[in-house]
């Protein structure tokens, strides 16, 4: 099948920040980070966790080549938080607040940025 651009959504549009702004991976929850590497034709490697409060590993149906320590812990990382879950996200944020920080709001997401990857395998 054939089909043109797929339409603006604000997961497109996410992935096209990403890809713009030199993300080469990212993390978000397991419903958007499928679709946003899709969206990106794969230049940038969004990966599912489990919680976001936590980022550890969705264990099902994802590669533990795509968290730390399989992947670099320094490396430039953004996190695609869906606002449903900003609250929880919260926790996360408490715990790196000097290392995390709100890079971009893009309709219902919010783009946190760090240079470190603070993906877990647990």
């Amino acid at each position: 099948m054939k089909s043109s651009e797929p339409p603006e959504t604000d997961a497109y549009t996410v992935g096209k920040y990403l890809e713009e702004n030199n993300y080469h991976i990212a993390y978000s929850t397991f419903d958007n980070a499928n679709s946003i590497t899709v969206l990106t034709n794969g230049r940038v490697q969004v990966s599912a966790v489990a919680s976001v409060d936590k980022m550890d590993i969705c264990k099902w149906m994802t590669s533990t080549e795509w968290y730390v320590p399989n992947v670099p812990f320094m490396d430039r990382t953004a996190y695609i938080i869906p606002k449903s879950e900003q609250e929880r996200f919260g926790e996360f944020l408490n715990e790196h607040e000097n290392e995390v920080y709100l890079e971009q709001e893009i309709g219902d997401y919010f783009i946190y940025a760090s240079e470190y990857n603070f993906s877990v395998m647990e």
